[in-house]
């Protein structure tokens, strides 16, 4: 990873390069160098071979690993980056990296998904200008508790919009972010695990950063919005990715120090699930009725005509507010 974040540097000072003059600086033979090349055009770097050496198109913005070092201040989340221009879908290659061994607080950023998803497999739309980011975790906790990872995340995200763009963020049960009722960002955890031992966690962040509503289906367009919308220009992403860290290792740190009350109070400061009509949907089944409470293990309560009702999982909708 040393060698590609060097090669990037050297490809992004100069007009165009060669393979023996990369080579020379490095230290590293050209059968190494031509390896290299190959691997940063694997993970979506557009570079133009020729025999005069190479040349690569940079375009503004991107989420480069040299620019997120300078940035992201923490100890273990975000430490290790691995960028993709495109990917299938950044929980994906986390899974499989995660497999092979890597290390805690692992980043994988793609800067657009083909394959994005979100709760009960829901396709995400991915464009590039958005934040879909992985990292792998590794807590000392059962495969039951896991879902709490997906609440303090979804807590980092709208304590950091509401700190840096002073916008009115506010959860939505269990890991939506909402901006005004629309939904700006979503969450999603998958683990593997053998009964009681989950051996990681792989945590899904997709945000609507610098896009337009009508970069949506029209379906989502009257219940999404994006931060470019909200804002009325577009934000420093490689910034915000690094707030947002830093937001995520701090609850993280209190989660597994200190249980899921270090982080249950702030999570119903801004929650706006609570009395409100709502309808939550699971695998072949949907419950209706008023949102009345979440438990101290984040399951929701909900009033239903037959009953109080408990709630571990699903894809919840807000109808209407109701008065206490």
């Amino acid at each position: 990873m040393e060698s590609l974040s060097k090669i990037i540097g050297i490809l992004r000072s100069k007009k165009e390069v060669s393979g023996e003059e990369i080579a020379s600086e490095l230290g590293i033979s050209r059968t190494s160098v031509w390896k290299n090349i190959n691997r940063l055009k694997g993970k979506g770097f557009d570079i133009i071979s020729s025999r005069r050496g190479y040349r690569m198109i940079e375009e503004a913005d991107l989420l480069l690993p040299y620019r997120l070092r300078g940035l992201i201040n923490t100890k273990i989340i975000g430490r290790h980056i691995e960028y993709f221009a495109h990917c299938d879908s950044a929980n994906n290659i986390a899974k499989k990296l995660a497999r092979e061994g890597s290390k805690e607080g692992t980043l994988i950023i793609c800067e657009e998904q083909e394959a994005g998803r979100g709760r009960l497999e829901r396709k995400w739309v991915s464009p590039r200008g958005g934040l879909w980011f992985s990292v792998i975790l590794k807590p000392s906790m059962t495969p039951v508790e896991a879902p709490r990872l997906g609440f303090l995340t979804s807590l980092s995200v709208a304590k950091t919009l509401r700190r840096r763009y002073g916008l009115e963020a506010s959860l939505k049960w269990p890991n939506d972010v909402l901006i005004n009722g629309k939904k700006v960002c979503g969450v999603l955890v998958e683990v593997e695990a053998e009964m009681d031992i989950l051996h990681f966690a792989v945590v899904g962040v997709g945000l609507d950063a610098n896009l337009s509503i009508k970069d949506f289906p029209e379906e989502v367009q009257e219940i999404a919005t994006t931060l470019k919308e909200e804002l009325g220009r577009e934000v420093d992403r490689a910034k915000l990715l690094a707030d947002i860290l830093s937001e995520m290792e701090k609850n993280y740190n209190s989660l597994t120090l200190y249980g899921f009350e270090s982080i249950f109070q702030e999570y119903m400061d801004l929650c706006s699930t609570i009395q409100k009509e709502v309808r939550v949907v699971q695998h072949g089944r949907e419950i209706t009725g008023k949102a009345v409470e979440i438990d101290k293990e984040g399951a929701l309560i909900v009033l239903t005509s037959e009953g109080r009702v408990r709630i571990t999982y699903g894809d919840c909708y807000h109808l209407r507010n109701i008065e206490p």
